[in-house]
């Protein structure tokens, strides 16, 4: 970007030629013919108010040196045609009026200078910026953006604003830790990776977000999950087909696309917060990192997934027993492939408070049958009653006087008699 002292200097001069243009135009024919090319010999500098020989329209003036030049030699290229302002400079004159021909007058607010080839004025700073697909090169003019070119240094490729690099074979190549070749000779930044909306692309499936300019990244897309080399591929339970771009997360996830929808294979179930596919519980193994979430890969003769200590299997799952953390979210029983953090469900009675798993109140937790058990005076059903769920020594009868016809109370048998915890112990 120019400097604003350079502004400056470039305004007032800028100013003053163009100035005298506009006189100049009232005496002269508006025949190109008239006017001499880039390059060409115009003698002396023409006073203030004196016709230039030099054709305006292609931006030229009359040098110190006697010859056709660009008006700003430091901020401006001749195309062939006509000169125009360089990649990274300003593109907006300021003086008040411009007069560049002899039938219209342009205000400042209207008139642009045309930018080198593969640029465009921007309208945020009014400055000449290379297109997509182009970068600004250290001689401020737009290079196309390809992999595979000749270089001699990271410049010739656009390095940081392309993440192209010049590599060892002398050749334009993607920076391979922010970036991804993705054909059309093009790279684009991996799914992390820093990104802007010119230069740094990023690649399919994803979007750069984010508040600041220099904060922003590659993200995914909803329904797409980055994998491990930067990709943002379908993810665990999106659709998909086995069209290219529209693959599951293989190697990331360990899914596969299954009927339409990207699923774990068979024997695997998918750990949430993992984010992977893992073994199921009793399926082979090679290591712990097979399994899923709460167990463990153990077995002499074949390994296995099993529940690691403080878990209960049931069906496909591990299940906290009592006084182990757990989650308030009820199993889901329509699904029991997916991994649950519920208490165990076949303790009927067993409860997550607090994140933890507990009995009821007036209940005990029998570690040999993994069940919560009544002590005495608690409440019991007497026709589900399968003489298991009263403490030892105890039974589920009907007290006197008492009006709900299936419910009744855990008390000690005869013979027994209950203690201060309410367990029952020999009546001597």
């Amino acid at each position: 970007m120019v400097k604003k002292s350079l502004s400056v200097s470039i305004t007032s001069k800028l100013s003053i030629i163009f100035a005298a243009i506009l006189i100049a135009n009232a005496r002269l024919d508006d025949s190109s013919n008239n006017y001499l090319p880039f390059g060409s010999y115009c003698g002396p500098t023409n006073s203030i108010g004196q016709p230039s020989p030099c054709d305006y329209k292609s931006l030229l003036e009359c040098n110190i040196h006697g010859i056709c030049r660009c008006l700003e030699p430091r901020i401006m290229l001749y195309n062939g045609t006509s000169c125009a302002v360089l990649a990274g400079f300003s593109c907006k004159p300021t003086p008040k009026v411009w007069a560049l021909d002899n039938v219209t007058t342009y205000q400042s607010d209207d008139f642009l200078f045309p930018c080198v080839s593969n640029a465009d004025c921007s309208l945020e700073d009014y400055s000449c910026q290379c297109t997509s697909d182009f970068f600004q090169s250290s001689e401020h003019i737009c290079k196309l953006k390809l992999h595979g070119t000749l270089c001699t240094s990271d410049s010739d490729c656009g390095s940081e604003e392309t993440h192209l690099i010049c590599t060892p074979q002398k050749k334009c190549g993607c920076n391979t830790k922010l970036s991804i070749f993705y054909g059309s000779r093009l790279c684009r930044s991996k799914a992390g990776a820093p990104c802007d909306t010119s230069g740094k692309l990023c690649g399919p499936n994803a979007e750069c977000l984010g508040e600041f300019q220099n904060t922003r990244e590659c993200r995914c897309n909803k329904g797409f999950s980055k994998s491990s080399d930067g990709r943002c591929l379908i993810a665990y339970n999106s659709e998909c087909t086995m069209e290219p771009g529209k693959q599951c997360n293989e190697k990331e996830e360990n899914t596969i696309c299954i009927e339409g929808r990207c699923d774990c294979r068979s024997g695997q179930v998918w750990d949430e917060s993992l984010k992977k596919c893992k073994h199921q519980l009793y399926t082979r193994c090679n290591n712990t990192l097979d399994c899923a979430e709460g167990m463990h890969c153990e077995g002499e003769n074949g390994k296995r997934c099993l529940c690691n200590e403080g878990l209960y299997p049931v069906d496909y799952n591990c299940h906290p027993i009592f006084g182990q953390p757990c989650d308030y979210k009820p199993w889901d029983k329509t699904d029991n492939r997916k991994p649950s953090r519920a208490c165990n469900p076949l303790a009927s009675t067993l409860q997550c408070v607090k994140g933890i798993c507990q009995c009821q109140n007036l209940e005990h937790y029998d570690h040999v049958t993994h069940q919560c058990r009544g002590l005495v005076d608690a409440l019991c059903d007497l026709e589900m009653d399968d003489g298991k769920y009263c403490t030892n020594n105890s039974e589920c009868v009907r007290p006197e006087n008492y009006r709900v016809a299936e419910k009744g109370m855990c008390k000690c048998k005869e013979g027994w008699k209950p203690n201060s915890m309410n367990h029952c112990i020999p009546n001597l």
